[in-house]
């Protein structure tokens, strides 16, 4: 029997489409990373500091449901400190997880489980330090980047962890580089955004690499503006440039502040803001609107496609660390504490509930200039090996707010049937007259542009999979004047 699914288009403006919001605390350390997964719940990788042991510090892995009630919980460990700051769903509806571990340096270290979070492998790549970024390919393997020694390392890795390629990137005049975040660009090539400092300079510099899928340096940016600025995340969006988010200081007015910089296709600099507030943002994703979504410290700042806020705000109890826009147009973000990892639904508008504050931002501009700097590119050898993993349970969501709200926001306006969805090669779209005359773009849930179609007057027509891997996918329909609505597509 074919599955019918209704999807409901649905526009930024006061409306009455209901979302889930709420506030969950876990007894298991920092959340620096969270996804909605396939069915709607949500993941949370972070680390976990284990009763009764010491200094000890171990991974951690927490499965929700769509309300943050906890479903299932993990923690791997190898020595006394394994930590991990990224990791996501994959294809294949398992997790994969990249951290750390001294063992006793500072190694890499990969995690791969199934869908309820047992171990399937693990592996350690020695010579470079734990991974800071990473994510899935389009070809189903992975690409980590971090640091080693004083340089950047993009390493790439198959379905199984085995090391495929690494490369590593560095600047001459006594630079050190720590690599930030690497995000695969619409070209199956990588943009890694990284941040620089030189001794007795008194400041660090903004340091963006974009290469091919082999890894090969295509360009570098090495920019600075006030000698204090550091880059956190990094994105390609729908328009096929580049977004970079970070913070900027002066030491000698003593002030601080968060930046948003767009970049063209080759890294030059569009249009720069910069935010009268000192969010120390640490992670962006462009939402489906074609703004922005950032957070960091204890803020969550969102803004048009240009720059321009539309509203922020703070959270009183917890650092924010992580920030992805949910399948309702709400979002959730992870952060947490020394002891607690804690887990927030907020509507379109940053609304929870409770324990936020509404804040009002100055915004400003600032100009970027280019450093002229050799760079230089060495390919290594490095080495992995599976490992056993120590697998614990623990971790039960404790409620900061009295209630799980459904708020209303978004007015449904126009409607489109997707048949079967979720689907493995072929679906139908049947669409509102509204876009018979149009087009549709298809993203993947890293904002990057995987496929852009005509729609010519047909109010129904198959959609064929092709090249799209198994995932959730947004589609986006632009009708003649101008009009955009968007809908959820799964592949399995």
């Amino acid at each position: 029997m074919k599955k019918l699914l209704t999807v409901f288009f649905f526009t930024f403006s006061l409306s009455s489409y209901g979302q889930i919001t709420f506030q969950k605390s876990f007894t298991t350390g920092v959340g620096y990373c969270v996804h909605q997964t396939i069915d709607s719940g949500y993941i949370v990788i972070g680390t976990i500091y284990p009763a009764g042991a010491g200094n000890t510090i171990d991974v951690s892995l927490i499965k929700t449901n769509q309300y943050g009630d906890t479903l299932w919980t993990r923690t791997f460990g190898l020595n006394n400190y394994d930590y991990a700051y990224t990791g996501q769903q994959t294809s294949d509806g398992g997790y994969i997880i990249a951290g750390g571990t001294e063992n006793p340096g500072d190694y890499l270290y990969l995690i791969k489980t199934n869908n309820t979070g047992d171990t399937l492998w693990t592996k350690i790549i020695k010579d470079v330090g734990g991974g800071t970024s990473m994510l899935q390919t389009s070809d189903s393997g992975y690409v980590i980047t971090g640091t080693v020694g004083s340089w950047v390392y993009l390493i790439k890795v198959d379905g199984s962890g085995e090391v495929l390629w690494e490369k590593s990137y560095g600047l001459s005049g006594g630079y050190d580089i720590s690599g930030r975040c690497v995000r695969q660009t619409s070209d199956n090539g990588f943009i890694i955004v990284s941040d620089t400092y030189r001794e007795n300079s008194g400041g660090t510099n903004i340091y963006i690499i974009k290469t091919d899928r082999s890894g090969d340096t295509l360009w570098t940016k090495n920019m600075s503006e006030s000698g204090h600025d550091l880059a956190t995340s990094i994105l390609q969006t729908f328009d096929g440039n580049y977004i970079v988010s970070g913070q900027t200081s002066n030491s000698f007015l003593n002030t601080s502040y968060h930046y948003l910089m767009k970049l063209n296709s080759i890294g030059d600099t569009l249009w720069t803001k910069n935010y009268d507030r000192n969010m120390d943002p640490s992670f962006i994703q462009q939402t489906i609107d074609s703004g922005f979504i950032i957070t960091g410290a204890n803020s969550l700042l969102k803004t048009n496609a240009t720059g321009e806020i539309i509203w922020s705000t703070s959270i009183d109890f917890t650092e924010t660390y992580f920030v992805e826009q949910t399948f309702d147009g709400g979002y959730i973000i992870s952060g947490g504490t020394v002891a607690y990892t804690h887990l927030i639904k907020m509507d379109a508008y940053g609304h929870t509930g409770c324990n936020m504050n509404n804040t009002t931002t100055v915004v400003g501009t600032f100009n970027v200039s280019n450093i002229n700097s050799d760079k230089y590119v060495w390919t290594g050898n490095a080495t992995s090996s599976s490992t056993n993993t120590i697998v614990g349970h623990r971790g039960k969501a404790t409620d900061l707010c009295s209630i799980t709200n459904t708020s209303e926001v978004f007015n449904i306006k126009n409607k489109i049937v997707i048949y079967p969805n979720p689907f493995h090669n072929l679906c139908t779209f049947q669409i509102s007259s509204e876009f018979e005359n149009g087009g549709l773009k298809i993203y993947n849930e890293l904002g990057i542009l995987m496929r852009k179609e005509k729609i010519i007057r047909e109010s129904s027509f198959n959609f064929f999979r092709n090249e799209l891997t198994n995932g959730i996918y947004f589609v986006q329909f632009l009708n003649d004047k101008g009009n955009i609505a968007n809908a959820k597509l799964i592949i399995e």
